[in-house]
């Protein structure tokens, strides 16, 4: 198992929320995830909602099943992501082949060209322009972009903003009371 503390966590949140903001990412240049849940996907997740850049997890069938990639091509085409994650670029590579943005892999084992390791990402030192963003942010904020199964035709894009996303936790607490237990 690997973990973080939360002062650890925010310091990489931060960091990659900078790394991000240098490089010019936002709502019309989101950010996309083809990996599965991990703890770099929730650090990258963090730092989105951090930078006010909506992030867009994408379903990994949709990388690693498909032979023809026609949805996530489409989603590419429909999201014009400013950068795409992968854990590892290995299993990824076929994919990767299909998007437009540059590649952020924990793992580079596919050797591709032009990729940014996370670590590296990690390694910014954050700047006023996160406080900046985090001042920004409110409740009509694009936070992510979701997308249906596409079991009916293509996949259809959902926003989330933050108020949703709040909401959703006050909803949770009022449903389980215990959660607020300490």
């Amino acid at each position: 198992w690997a973990g973080l503390t939360y002062a650890q966590a925010r310091r990489k949140v931060d960091s990659v929320a900078q790394a991000l903001l240098d490089r010019g990412l936002s709502p019309e240049r989101p950010v996309m995830v083809l990996s599965g849940n991990a703890v770099e996907h929730a650090v990258l997740m963090l730092a989105c909602y951090t930078a006010a850049i909506p992030i867009a997890p994408i379903s990994v069938a949709y990388s690693l099943q498909s032979q023809d990639h026609a949805k996530l091509k489409y989603i590419n085409e429909l999201l014009t992501p400013g950068m795409v994650y992968v854990a590892d670029t290995g299993p990824f590579a076929k994919a990767l082949a299909h998007i437009t943005a540059p590649v952020i892999a924990g793992r580079n084992s596919a050797n591709l060209p032009g990729v940014t390791l996370f670590a590296d990402l990690e390694k910014t030192t954050p700047g006023a322009a996160v406080d900046k963003a985090a001042a920004s942010i409110g409740a009509d904020t694009i936070a992510k972009f979701l997308f249906t199964s596409g079991s009916t035709s293509l996949p259809k894009g959902v926003i989330n903003t933050h108020g949703m996303l709040t909401a959703n936790q006050q909803q949770s607490v009022q449903t389980w009371p215990f959660i607020e237990e300490a």
